[in-house]
């Protein structure tokens, strides 16, 4: 066993944001999961593999839908992660048909030799630098006939350079607070922002067209709501790993005290302000030859 890094606690504690939220949160995945799986030609396949695994909530659910036989592979930048799915595999009593790959996208051969029929992955491509040359490898390890099925946020949508989280609220006395901690964000958000801005739905086709992939079929969801962000969501939830929640930016920037009274000040605008939010999910599934 490794100890935690900055993924693995992601994974468990830091998307979550306070623990009484985690319920309403997981639905949200659990819902995305499932639509990726319905996607999925899983009931005849022998091997699959799920990229950017995490604690594994991909792959063992689609374990539960292939037959008893098949191979599941799980692939992930970080052992910890990849600790936390073993874990879960146990618990489900299917360790004997996983196989774990501690990867490195920066490889020529990532995956190592392994042959698959079906490769997974969801919210996870983002964080490669070299996204084109990732579906080239998925490509190579796929088995003729074999698909790749996947789901990414379009956070071009979503993320834009010049707003703050708070700039919708009016507060004021708290401008130069405000400032300092959108900049602690942003100089966060720098490493992690032009990785996960980068997918776009016809970049996304063309680098699965040059890596020769056939019966191409990708469909984008797009929303825009008016409404109120969760409380949880918007003071503690870290959006991915490289980005610390508001409250944890606030603290380089204001004490106890102060933070109290701006927390105040923020409820009251929370409460009585809606805000548009943006959203949007790329679906993708891709066959070889």
């Amino acid at each position: 066993m490794t100890g935690p890094d900055e993924w693995s606690n992601w994974f468990q504690y830091s998307r979550f944001g306070r623990t009484t939220d985690r319920d309403d949160a997981l639905q949200i995945v659990f819902d995305v999961r499932d639509r990726l799986l319905a996607i999925a030609p899983l009931r005849e396949i022998d091997s699959l593999l799920d990229f950017g695994c995490g604690d594994g909530l991909i792959g063992l659910q689609a374990a539960l839908e292939t037959p008893p036989h098949s191979r599941i592979y799980f692939a992930d930048q970080s052992e910890s992660a990849l600790d936390l799915c073993r874990e879960n595999a146990r618990r489900m009593n299917i360790e004997s048909r996983c196989r774990y790959l501690h990867t490195d996208c920066r490889d020529t051969y990532p995956f190592g030799n392994i042959s698959v029929e079906c490769i997974l992955s969801r919210a996870a491509i983002m964080y490669v630098e070299d996204k084109s040359r990732l579906l080239a490898s998925f490509y190579y390890i796929l088995k003729n006939g074999g698909h790749l099925c996947f789901c990414e946020p379009i956070n071009k949508f979503r993320m834009s350079p010049s707003t703050s989280i708070l700039s919708d609220y009016e507060l004021p006395r708290w401008q130069s607070e405000i400032k300092r901690i959108y900049e602690i964000l942003c100089s966060s958000q720098r490493k992690s922002a032009n990785l996960m801005c980068e997918i776009a739905p016809e970049d996304i086709v063309q680098w699965l067209e040059d890596a020769g992939f056939q019966d191409i079929v990708c469909f984008a969801e797009y929303r825009s709501l008016v409404g109120r962000p969760g409380w949880n969501e918007l003071l503690y939830v870290r959006a991915n790993p490289f980005t610390p929640s508001l409250f944890e930016a606030a603290q380089d920037v204001m004490d106890l005290n102060a933070w109290k009274m701006f927390e105040a000040e923020l409820h009251a605008e929370w409460n009585r302000r809606n805000v548009r939010r943006r959203a949007a999910l790329l679906f993708c599934k891709a066959r070889k030859g």
